[in-house]
């Protein structure tokens, strides 16, 4: 039997908002009812209890969390912000009683801490395939595995997902931690020479899965080695044992150097800890929200490992995630200090090569070691963003000074885009719009510094998203079969796509995202949503994940919907790889609201002609392909959502 880690921590902490409740369920299990049992080959653990006691008091000292005392005489009745449950008052009843009540007492901005030291198995995905590996891990609560038992009493991932889904939705943020490989598929022993805590699955069928539900919250995974590793315990003195992942974890955000920290700086520093033990065969993971701070919000600014070596530095990602030749980065030794844009880099390089996958930064000053790089200047080479004016010829004049230093924006030939100065839901104010009058953006109404820096970010906006739909390849290929719909994971592909608008949706009904590779080898694919403002979304795989390629003639595991909210027409890409890349450098957000979205010159093109071919002023180098996908969501009852129209 697998021993698992698990710790679910939810954050949320709007800004400007006073402190919010922080409420807790912690969870330690040394001694199992039927672990004696004939039926059952697992033993009882010796540090799962001793586990929750380290967590709790680490969490306490450096985040000044209440979490409540770790002894306590009988089993408590579950009231009150923080609820620990050992050994046999760990029941799968209380365990999921006690998060019930606790989400259920949580507002918007609580804190729920789910902690869970223990032991962990797995099942088999079945014809689900909703995992790569084609398994989905459980943990174990104390009763677990009974003989007589008609249910085997794990608690299964898809158990936990409800309560995720529940907590997302009232904007409280996830964050887990599993000392075992992240799937649940890994053995979790105690050294070379010691006992090995496995089992075989639980021999259950899987449940119906339970979709990824997007919200206001976020979410972060930690695994404590990869799906082929274990995760191994060492001694901790005193003839007691632990994990040597949650040890280093521990350890790690003890450290005042850490204080604020992003997940991502605490998991490169527990990487590094594990690293200096000696252990060259576990390799901890994490995945998902990298950006967040514990109680605080997450930073959607996209950034990009860097190892750098002299004034030479290469850059983890290249053509196919949005870098282009002469772009400026600025590199920094971690994520909050690249997300507060300290005005002291460590050095600033430009891209002077180039490939798919990877670029070469040449650096001002000399760097080593591996560093976080964020763009600070874009350069969009010779391709041209058109833009016209209607407005009097004083003021056209004016913002064609202003823009000037914007070598990407040509005023020759037929507009993309138009300025002009009208009426708007927001009063008058300059409007950026398609010829035909739809709306990209609302601009401020008085001139100024505001006016020309807000015109600018929308242009750039637009020209980053023309420079992604040109990656598009002929989908003639037939390399992906992409769907929206509610059809199972395990349907049949995707009915074909006819029509201007593309599939039409339904607005404020979820739909399912299915993504099957049509290719006899393995590929690794990305979803992204765009948004006639030019806000791109990444879909799949979830932010931060770094998913296995995806076998041939096969499904995308991944159940994720989504729930279009505003009536109008949308853009979806699919880019298939048989290189992973980093797919969240692709992301953008204005912030404002949604409008249609195949108003401009080149959208409306890829809304009008489902086929295509690549453009030509993209290398056709690597092994990889995209497509372009139309959809228009309209309100409940609309005729087009029966075909009439």
């Amino acid at each position: 039997m697998t021993r698992v880690v698990l710790f679910l921590l939810a954050l949320a902490m709007p800004l400007g908002a006073s402190a919010a409740t922080i409420r807790s369920v912690f969870v330690g299990i040394d001694k199992y009812r039927y672990s004696n049992a004939p039926e059952n080959d697992f033993d009882d653990l010796e540090g799962a209890v001793s586990d929750v006691g380290r967590t709790k008091a680490a969490l306490q000292s450096a985040y000044g969390i209440d979490v409540g005392p770790t002894r306590q005489r009988g089993c408590p009745n579950g009231a009150g912000v923080s609820v620990t449950l050992i050994d046999n008052c760990a029941t799968k009843k209380a365990i999921l009683a006690a998060l019930d009540r606790q989400i259920a007492a949580a507002a918007k901005g609580d804190t729920l801490i789910f902690f869970f030291a223990g032991h962990g198995s797995q099942t088999d995905d079945g014809s689900l395939r909703t995992q790569v590996s084609g398994r989905n891990s459980t943990i174990l609560p104390v009763d677990a595995r009974s003989p007589d038992a008609t249910v085997q009493g794990d608690i299964l991932d898809h158990d936990i997902r409800v309560f995720i889904n529940r907590a997302v939705a009232k904007g409280v943020n996830f964050v887990s931690i599993f000392d075992s490989c992240h799937s649940g598929t890994g053995a979790r022993g105690m050294g070379p020479a010691g006992r090995k805590r496995s089992a075989p699955p639980l021999p259950i069928a899987t449940p119906a899965d339970v979709a990824v539900v997007a919200g206001p919250g976020y979410w972060v995974h930690f695994g404590a080695s990869t799906d082929d590793e274990q995760s191994y315990e060492v001694p901790m003195g005193g003839g007691r044992h632990g994990g040597l992942f949650t040890d280093a974890f521990v350890k790690t955000i003890a450290q005042p150097r850490l204080a604020g920290a992003t997940f991502g700086d605490i998991a490169t520093a527990v990487q590094l800890a594990v690293r200096d033990t000696g252990r060259t065969d576990q390799h901890p993971q994490v995945e998902g929200a990298l950006n967040a701070t514990l109680g605080g919000a997450n930073s959607n600014i996209p950034l990009v490992d860097v190892e750098a070596s002299g004034t030479s530095a290469k850059l983890a990602a290249g053509r196919l995630a949005g870098v282009t030749m002469g772009s400026v980065y600025a590199l920094f030794p971690d994520r909050a200090r690249a997300i507060a844009a300290d005005p002291q880099p460590v050095a600033t390089g430009r891209v002077t090569a180039l490939d798919d996958f990877a670029a070469t930064l040449t650096l001002d000053r000399t760097a080593s070691g591996l560093l976080r790089a964020r763009e600070t200047d874009h350069a969009f080479g010779d391709r041209q963003l058109r833009l016209g004016f209607a407005l009097d010829a004083t003021r056209e004049a004016a913002f064609k000074r202003d823009l000037a230093t914007l070598p990407f924006v040509s005023f020759e030939g037929p507009p993309q885009l138009v300025l002009s100065f009208g009426q708007s839901g927001q009063g008058m104010r300059h409007l950026l719009t398609t010829p035909d009058g739809g709306v990209v953006e609302v601009l401020p109404s008085d001139p100024g510094p505001s006016l020309i820096d807000a015109l600018a970010a929308a242009l750039r906006r637009v020209a980053r998203v023309q420079a992604m739909l040109a990656l598009r390849s002929d989908p003639a290929k037939g390399d992906v079969d992409f769907c929206l719909d509610n059809a199972p994971l395990g349907a049949a592909p995707c009915a074909p796509v006819t029509g201007r608008y593309g599939r039409v949706l339904e607005s404020g009904k979820p739909v399912r995202v299915r993504v099957f590779n049509a290719t006899d080898r393995p590929r690794h694919f990305y979803v992204f949503g765009i948004d006639a403002q030019y806000n791109v979304r990444q879909i799949l795989p979830i932010v931060g994940v770094t998913d296995e390629a995806l076998s041939k003639r096969r499904m995308l595991p991944q159940n994720q919907q989504i729930t279009p909210r505003s009536a109008g027409n949308y853009l979806f890409m699919v880019l298939a790889s048989d290189t992973p890349i980093n797919a969240a450098a692709l992301e953008q957000n204005s912030g404002a609201r949604s409008v249609e979205a195949c108003g401009s010159t080149l959208a409306r093109l890829l809304c009008d002609a489902n086929g295509g071919t690549r453009d030509a002023t993209v290398p056709a180098v690597g092994d990889w392909s995209a497509i372009v996908l139309p959809a228009r969501v309209v309100a409940p009852g609309d005729p087009m959502l029966e075909g009439k129209q």
